[in-house]
């Protein structure tokens, strides 16, 4: 049952619907810019998973009713048994995919792989001199004063 709960979870990320988990919160995967680091290099534009307290996305207990058919009560078991199992000392582990401790989600490789399939790249940002166009300058301003 926790593997398939995960793998639905899993999917809703991956179409971008996000998931609300009923007494936890929501997640969803956000696009992130490109951000320039510290040290003169670019981080590049990448997706991360955000979570975020309330509803915000469709709630895993009625994704879970349209897929298994089942009622609301049966769903809602459904859910609580798997939360109950996933939960360990503050912190909520859902497999191939990350966990969420406090208010933190990390995500795990794998998860981060399959939401940014081209990776994310860390590129040196080098400043051009332009010295080249000063010295083609003051030749011509020196022809020009000939």
């Amino acid at each position: 049952m926790i593997e398939e709960v995960n793998k639905i979870i899993y999917n809703m990320l991956i179409s971008g619907r996000g998931v609300f988990l009923p007494e936890v919160g929501t997640l969803y995967i956000e696009r992130q810019a490109a951000r320039k680091l510290a040290d003169g290099r670019l981080l590049s534009p990448r997706n991360t998973v955000v979570f975020v307290d309330g509803v915000q996305a469709p709630s895993l207990v009625e994704e879970i009713v349209a897929i298994a058919g089942c009622g609301v009560e049966q769903a809602q078991d459904i859910y609580d048994r798997w939360l109950q199992k996933v939960r360990s000392e503050g912190r909520i582990t859902i497999g191939d995919i990350g966990s969420i401790q406090g208010h933190t989600f990390t995500t795990e490789s794998s998860f981060n792989s399959a939401i940014n399939p081209k990776g994310v790249k860390t590129l040196v940002v080098r400043r051009r001199s332009n010295k080249w166009l000063y010295a083609v300058c003051a030749i011509c301003v020196v022809i020009a004063l000939g």
